[in-house]
């Protein structure tokens, strides 16, 4: 018997298959193969999508013999294709919730259906209820969110860097949210450096939110970012990445500022540009933020868009505002 009790006969079960995509997980990857290759039901296929790592992540998936199936960077659009592909062969409308998914989704996916998009999913306007900024001769920036690459951590610290040089202590830097392993080291050595204060994964975002002076995201990936909607619905400006998901959540200029993706010396540039605005700057940012999210993104409206299109049939590829 092998180690997985995998049994290659023909089977009348329904082949199940368990895609795994991965970017340099090999630290967990060994474990999450395991688990899926010891599942009671015999017809499964493992199949690891591999974007782009530069561990040894195809190394330990090869170890595996003919039980895994090892896809590098490059197949992982042709899968997402004909998982989307089958899974709306029997939809009646999908729901987007920004214009570049849409449009993705039709450059892309060949299925004739219809398409609508919506506001997210919207904000609870009680729990992240608005709360006036107070005057403080501090700026203090929050990030909120999980510690990796892809949301622009690594441009912060570096922001942070210079400006704490500058500015000193009249700028703080907190971060809060789950640690990628590769970063722990890192952030040690940043909070002995008083570069940033790290205060681990919160339950209670909006009781961070309140004690800060604005929200920072140099995110380089979102489908509709919810931090930054809870952020201006406590009455944070933000300053996020110019892409899809951010820059429909919040008004350039008027609820905070737009940042170029992977761009240190923009981020600074704002960073810098919010922290030297005057306290009714500031303020004028954080009532313009609730406005705009009690306008478009109050859970309730949301949710009440969401069940008037779906009872009416009304499919329309335009916003629901």
């Amino acid at each position: 018997m092998n180690k997985y009790n995998i049994v290659k006969t023909i089977s009348n079960e329904p082949l199940v298959s368990i895609i795994i995509p991965v970017y340099n997980g090999s630290n967990y990857l060994a474990k999450a193969i395991d688990s899926s290759l010891n599942q009671t039901y015999n017809n499964i296929e493992v199949i690891i999508v591999d974007d782009g790592s530069t561990d040894d992540t195809k190394q330990i998936c090869l170890t595996y013999g003919d039980k895994v199936r090892y896809f590098r960077k490059g197949y992982i659009n042709f899968l997402i294709k004909r998982l989307y592909r089958f899974s709306f062969k029997k939809v009646h409308v999908a729901f987007f919730q920004n214009t570049d998914n849409l449009q993705w989704f039709f450059d892309n996916i060949n299925a004739k259906i219809k398409t609508t998009l919506v506001n997210g999913s919207g904000v609870n306007l009680t729990r992240f209820s608005y709360n006036q900024l107070q005057q403080d001769k501090v700026t203090k920036f929050l990030f909120l969110g999980r510690i990796m690459k892809e949301k622009g951590i690594d441009e912060l610290f570096r922001a942070a860097k210079i400006l704490k040089q500058k500015y000193n202590d009249a700028i703080q830097f907190t971060v809060a949210g789950f640690i990628e392993e590769d970063y722990r080291d890192l952030i040690q050595n940043l909070v002995n450096d008083n570069i940033i204060s790290y205060i681990g994964f919160v339950d209670d975002s909006h009781n961070e939110l309140i004690k800060h002076t604005a929200l920072v995201l140099p995110s380089y990936h979102e489908g509709l970012s919810n931090v930054i909607l809870e952020a201006q619905a406590t009455g944070r400006p933000v300053i996020a990445s110019d892409i899809p998901g951010c820059r429909e959540a919040f008004v350039d200029g008027v609820s905070g500022f737009k940042i170029k993706v992977k761009d240190v010396d923009d981020l600074v540039l704002k960073l810098e540009a919010f922290h030297n605005l005057g306290f009714d700057s500031k303020n004028n940012m954080s009532i313009k933020g609730r406005q705009f999210i009690e306008t478009h993104y109050d859970r309730n409206k949301v949710v009440r868009d969401y069940i008037n299109i779906i009872e009416k049939g009304d499919w329309k590829n335009e916003f629901v505002r």
